[in-house]
Parts: C-alpha cells; structure tokens; sequence
C-alpha cells in the first residue's frame, strides 16, 4: 500500500508539472460561437500584458440552462446539468514565464471584470485539498492558503508556513 501511495504521488507530480505553463481562469461569459483566443486575449489586455498562447479552449460539454432542459423533454432538468456560470477556461501558454506575469497580474482585473478569476491548473488532487484549505481559511481554522507552481502552502494561527501535501497534512492543522 505504501508502495501504490508513493507511485501515485508520483504520477501526480508528473501531472502536475505537465501543467506549469497552464492557467484556469473562471467567470468569462460565455457566448454560442465565440472565438475563446480573442476573449483571453482582450482580457489580458485588460491587465496590460501580452503572453504567447499555445492553446486556450473551454473546459467541458457545453451547458444547459433548465429552460433548454424542459423545452428538449428532459422528465429530470437537474440531470442535463443545468447551469448560469460559464464554463472555465484552460489556457496554456508557450513559456512559463507568460503564466507568471499573468499571475502577478490578476488582482488588477477586479477593477473592469470583478467577476472573473485566474487560477493556476492544478490537478484534481491538488484543487481538492486547496478547496478544503478555502474552507477552513473561512472557518477560522487557518489564516491563509495559496498555490504557488503546484505546491499548497497554508499560515496557521501562529503565523507559520506550512506545506500541504495531502489532505492528512490539512487535517493535522485542526
């Protein structure tokens, strides 16, 4: 078991760097036929810099509103997943140092798209224990937490940083 557990670390990290040049940004509305490369690009535009993209495209089927559900016959609307918010966007950029200065730049969208936010793409793993640290951030538990290349760090109550590497290691913090 410990063998399977450090091979599928592993596997992860392989994962995970295959996504250093990636970014998911969330909140750009969605439109039927648009062009997602000039969207991100008119977006980092408002953010004055201008990265190489490799590759940009939505994440996932296409969503319907429950109005399409019921109009298509669906007995159950809730099981075409039914959804307001946009779909996510995955931008890959050709260098690694485009994805950093889109990062660093990020908190100036709050200005002209408050609704849009920028991620780095992690892996599924890593998103879930980042999600779980969000939590206990809002529950008082820890100060802050952030991702940083992949890597999870968290400040606990004493102003101390901690890397979090499973979810075993965020539970240790309660």
């Amino acid at each position: 078991e410990k063998r399977i557990e450090e091979l599928e670390g592993k596997a992860d990290d392989q994962e995970q760097y295959s996504r250093r040049t990636s970014v998911r940004i969330y909140g750009v509305p969605e439109n039927e036929g648009e062009d997602v490369l000039s969207v991100t690009n008119q977006l980092f535009q408002s953010m004055n810099v201008s990265p190489t993209i490799n590759r940009v495209h939505r994440v996932g089927a296409p969503r319907k509103s429950t109005a399409d559900a019921v109009r298509n016959g669906s007995d159950n609307a809730s099981s075409s997943r039914p959804s307001n918010s946009p779909r996510p966007i995955l931008c890959q950029f050709v260098a690694y140092p485009d994805k950093t200065k889109v990062l660093r730049q990020r908190r100036s969208l709050s200005s002209s798209y408050p609704s849009v936010f920028i991620n780095e793409d992690l892996t599924r793993k890593r998103a879930k224990i980042l999600f779980n640290a969000r939590q206990m951030k809002r529950q008082g538990i820890i100060k802050e937490c952030w991702s940083f290349d992949g890597r999870i760090a968290v400040k606990d109550k004493k102003d101390t940083i901690v890397p979090i590497h499973s979810v075993s290691d965020l539970m240790k913090l309660k």
